[in-house]
Formats: structure tokens, sequence, C-alpha cells
């Protein structure tokens, strides 16, 4: 309640239709299917992001109008007929304390470069949020940039509910170093550390594997590849979001959407099956490139709540991490809670917390809570949710 009166005095504070007569903008509810926003919009996003993935018309059609959860909200700040700014809210299906609940995501919410500092972001963000409330969505979260991460907090009321651990692992780094350190002796000694490091990291899963139970097999687990989820990833799904509070929802829909049909991402998919062929665990990894560093980047993993079932979910981390090596990546990253069993696994696999300084992203997670009575004491708190870098809409 106290968040409530505080956002609604700094909303006061503003006189929208002045300032928005002063500096020649007026904003608009805006659906996602009509073609002349969609080409506004892909052009917008060009001046921000150049030609990533989310600027061609195809990643927008998939991401927003074939998204099987829902359309989006969306709010667009106009100026001479043309789009100056936009906020979209895109919808994600969750399963809240066993219920099944409508979320959003804060996505591609950008004002362009000379129509900064006239409030259009606090405005679209705040009328985009009133607008989930309207519709039905029980919350909205995102995990905002530097430049976003106050006005998210002190301008559209958003909490700030903990950081998750950005963990990565060195395959072949030495081009980073290069590239970042320009002093010859400190390279080369660097660079060699570095090439000890990963020999040591060889020896180690050599000499676990033939003494400790941290096999590169298992008689009792298969892994596979595959290209779509079927009907037994629904199976699955149901036994493993019972372990967790509050989770996005990984059933076929949901998992084919975003990993299999997306037109301008490549995703390798690796299940880990019992002797019955019923699925125990799976992990999707990606290669890309961010800030110019080639990552492998494990989005998501998850695996029923057994022993056999960790040990699957090893397995599968252990060939995405193949994969990535073969692709001559210089970090394998992934986003996981400390308190979570994945953690431990990915520790194992020598993974470790990324060093601020090289870290590409916050990783903040703030939420915006729309229905009071899904928010009880601590139900909303870090260590309740489950949270990957499939749940971040860059990767």
């Amino acid at each position: 309640m106290q968040t409530t009166l505080q956002n609604n005095r700094l909303k006061k504070q503003y006189d929208w239709e002045y300032i928005k007569k002063r500096f020649g903008w007026n904003a608009q509810l805006c659906s996602v299917e009509e073609q002349s926003f969609i080409g506004e919009a892909i052009s917008l996003l060009r001046s921000q992001y150049e030609y990533a993935d989310e600027c061609y018309p195809e990643y927008f059609d998939w991401e927003y109008i074939k998204n099987p959860a829902g359309k989006p909200v969306i709010w667009v700040a106009k100026s001479r007929n043309e789009i100056i700014g936009m906020f979209i809210a895109n919808r994600i299906q969750f399963k809240v304390n066993g219920e099944l609940k409508q979320g959003s995501i804060a996505v591609k919410n950008l004002v362009r470069k000379d129509y900064r500092g006239k409030g259009i972001y606090i405005y679209l963000g705040n009328k985009n949020l009133e607008t989930c409330n309207n519709q039905g969505i029980d919350f909205t979260f995102g995990f905002p940039n530097k430049n976003s991460y106050k006005a998210c907090l002190e301008r559209l009321g958003f909490i700030d509910i903990g950081e998750v651990p950005f963990l990565i692992k060195p395959i072949s780094a030495g081009g980073f170093i290069k590239r970042k350190v320009k002093n010859k002796f400190v390279n080369v000694f660097m660079c060699s550390f570095l090439w000890a490091f990963l020999l040591g990291i060889k020896a180690s899963y050599a000499f676990r594997e033939v003494f400790f139970m941290i096999p590169g097999k298992h008689d009792k687990v298969r892994i596979k590849e595959i290209k779509r989820f079927d009907e037994k990833i629904n199976i699955f799904w149901e036994k493993a979001q019972k372990k967790y509070q509050n989770i996005a929802v990984r059933d076929m829909s949901a998992l084919n959407w975003k990993y299999c049909d997306n037109p301008r991402r490549y995703y390798r998919i690796f299940v880990a099956e019992n002797k019955n062929g019923e699925i125990i665990a799976y992990g999707i990894g990606r290669v890309a490139t961010i800030n110019g560093i080639k990552i492998g980047a494990i989005v998501d993993v998850l695996s029923l709540d057994d022993k056999l079932a960790y040990d699957g979910a090893f397995l599968v981390i252990k060939h995405l991490l193949k994969y990535f090596e073969t692709s001559s990546v210089e970090f394998a990253a992934c986003l996981m809670l400390a308190d979570k069993k994945y953690f431990k696994l990915l520790k194992k696999s020598y993974f470790f917390v990324c060093p601020k300084k090289i870290k590409p992203h916050l990783f903040r997670f703030v939420i915006k809570i729309h229905n009071d009575s899904i928010s009880n004491g601590e139900g909303f708190a870090l260590k309740k949710w489950f949270v990957t870098l499939g749940d971040y809409d860059v990767l």
C-alpha cells in the first residue's frame, strides 16, 4: 500500500498534458497487428540495435503475434505521425503457488535518442502497466539495464527483489584477454594461466569420470538431441513444476514456440531419458555474440527432483559444453539462482560467478505486482523463483 501511494505521488508531479504539448509528442495504445506500427517499430529498433534479431519482421511476427500466451500490451509515443518511443509488455504464462497466472515481461522499451529526457519513457511505462492491470495481467517483471533501472523503481513502481547470479566458464578466452589486456607481458601471463586452467579442467573431468560417480555416460540415463518437443515434455512438466513456487510455464507449446519456432535463432536441445523413455531432464543452449564476445549460453535447464534426474541434468550440461567447445566460443554462460541444485551442477562443471567488470548486464530482477491477491508475504522473494536466461528476452 505504501509503495502504491508513493507511486501515485510521483505521478502527480508531472503535468503530462503540458509536457506532451511542450515537446510535441502524444501517446496511444497500439495493436501489434497494425502494419504501419510494425514497420515504424522495426525502424525505431534499428536505430537502437542496428540489425540485431529483434529488428527483422519475421522475428517481430514470431515474438509478438505468434506468442501462445497472447498478444502483448503496447504503448507508443508519436511525433509528427512517427513513432519515437514504445513500451512493450509481452505475455508469459506462469505457475504461481500451483495456479496458472498471466504474467508479462517488459521488453524493447526505448525512446529515440533525440527525444530522450522528455518524460516519454515514464509516461509510456505507467500507461502500459496500468493497461496490464486492466487486462487482467497479474504481474510484470523485467531485467532493466543501467539506464532504466532507477526509473523502473522510482517512477514505475517496480520492486527490486534481487540479483540473479550470472555464471561463466572460460572455454577459449585467449582472444578476449588479448582484446582487453594491452600489456604484452600481462597478456602472455594471463593466456598461459588460462591454458593451464583449461588443461586442469580436462584432467579433472577425466579423473572424476574414472574414480567418482560423475560419469561421461550413465547406464540408467540416455542423452539424445531433439529438434522439437513432443507430448512427453508435458508429462515431465507436470512433475517438474511442483518443486517451484514461481516458474514460467515450460510445456510443449511454450518450449516449441520459444526454442524451435524462432526464425532468427538456432538452439540445440538435449534431453535425458530413463530406461522407460521418460524425460527426466532437458537442457537448451545457443551460440551467440554479445558485445563482441562469442558465448555459449545455457538458456534453460530443468529436471525432476531425484538423484537420477540430477545426474541426467549434469550430463545434459556436459553435452552442451561439448557443443560450445566445438563452436569455438570464448565463454559458456548461464543464469541461475544460488539456492537451486543446478547451481551446484554448474559449479561442478567449473562455472563461477562473473566478475562485475565484465558482466554484460545488471541481471537485477524487478517486478510490478498488479494483482495484490497473489502477493502474500515472502511469496515473491527471489528464492521463490526459478529463473534462467530463457526467461530473459535477449537470448
